[in-house]
């Protein structure tokens, strides 16, 4: 699998040359020069125990992790290396393969950060103020003309640093769930077809609750609004 500079961003673990690395703010301004010598970390239970992650239920092999704020997070393997996403109660649709997704879902949704042993933030007096509790930087991109073999004949894409923005949505890489943040109150909804709330691109998008209380229709809209705004700022036209 090749690595996109949209999956790049600072704390993530991938290997390189079959050695695991983190991703380290000063390495994103030169991505580009090594992103093809880097693959994504299958997600397998040794990982996952690494992460703190314990068994929930022997016979479906689900992997749990309870959060700060009290939530369980859990992860059900499927056909294929798949593992599918739960949280609390609830066992959505969306699933992911690696690493960097979970660090990323993982953040998104309660913004805690999974880290191996050895990349632990010290606490107490040890306690560095070079660890962040958030990431601080992530990779952009941009256009331009020139001649690349990794993307379409007569353009490439350059790195550009920029500051990770605080993140109130974010939407899983296959594109199956919406997730708001703890900081509006968490919910997850699942992306349908039906009942539309808008159309894009010819396609009709809509939202489905799978997981949040008390949540309400205009907050629904909200998230439906952020996520068009998402679809129609991530365009890229090579035309």
């Amino acid at each position: 699998m090749s690595i996109e500079l949209e999956q790049v961003f600072e704390g993530a673990y991938f290997l390189q040359q079959g050695k695991k690395i983190r991703i380290k703010g000063t390495d994103l301004p030169n991505i580009l020069q090594v992103i093809d010598t880097l693959e994504p970390i299958l997600i397998e239970r040794a990982e996952l125990s690494l992460f703190r992650f314990s068994t929930m239920d022997r016979s479906t092999g689900t992997i749990l992790r309870s959060t700060a704020l009290g939530n369980k997070f859990w992860l059900k393997p499927g056909m294929g290396g798949k593992w599918f996403v739960g949280v609390d109660e609830v066992l959505t649709s969306a699933y992911i393969y690696y690493i960097h997704q979970l660090q990323r879902l993982f953040f998104s949704l309660f913004e805690e950060q999974l880290r191996y042993p050895s990349d632990e933030v010290p606490t107490g007096k040890s306690a560095k103020k070079t660890y962040y509790y958030k990431p601080q930087h992530q990779v952009g991109s941009i256009v331009v003309e020139a001649n690349h073999p990794r993307i379409k004949k007569g353009y490439s894409r350059k790195a550009i640093l920029e500051p990770v923005p605080d993140e109130l949505y974010y939407l899983t890489s296959d594109m199956r769930l919406l997730i708001r943040s703890k900081r509006l109150g968490y919910a997850i909804w699942e992306v349908v077809e039906s009942p539309p709330l808008f159309v894009h691109d010819g396609k009709p998008w809509g939202l489905q609750l799978a997981a949040g209380k008390t949540v309400t229709e205009e907050e629904t809209a909200k998230a439906g609004k952020w996520l068009l705004d998402h679809l129609i700022g991530n365009e890229v036209n090579f035309s």
